[in-house]
């Protein structure tokens, strides 16, 4: 996968980065990240994706009652606005950014922190819409295996 030019500082500045507690968790994803918030001593619970509820999507969250989850940043962002676990970000995180999952604000050309800012929860559902290569089939085709 072709990684592209993301305008990732001028986002992480604001409210409407892609790095929020509202990441889809695999159970493989969940495992990995609940060791490193062991390890990294955060304070955080693991439940059902309230967006994905029945489709074994998980959602790692801050241990606080009240949390927007499309608001509030990853446990894992750092002081600086830095990924701490990086090498071991989950698989969706991997996808952000390529051609086949573009970045929201790259794709529609909106570079500058101050039109990233204003964007509405609304805006950022549209953006993301448009932002997924629709051609690419993401669970292939399903068979029947018997």
């Amino acid at each position: 996968m072709k990684q592209l030019d993301n305008p990732c500082f001028a986002c992480m500045q604001t409210d409407n980065s892609c790095c929020t507690t509202d990441i889809p968790l695999s159970f493989a994803d969940a495992i990995l990240m609940m060791r490193w918030a062991k390890e990294l001593k955060k304070d955080v619970v693991l439940g059902e994706h309230p967006e994905h509820a029945g489709m074994g999507t998980l959602i790692m969250l801050p241990n606080k009652p009240g949390i927007n989850i499309n608001r509030e940043p990853c446990v894992f962002v750092g002081s600086r606005g830095e990924c701490e676990i990086y090498e071991d970000r989950p698989s969706v995180c991997r996808c952000y950014g390529t051609e086949d999952m573009k970045c929201r604000y790259q794709n529609v050309g909106m570079w500058k922190q101050e039109d990233i800012a204003n964007c509405s929860l609304e805006d950022i559902k549209k953006l993301d819409e448009l932002a997924i290569d629709k051609d690419f089939p993401i669970l292939g085709k399903m068979v029947k295996f018997k």
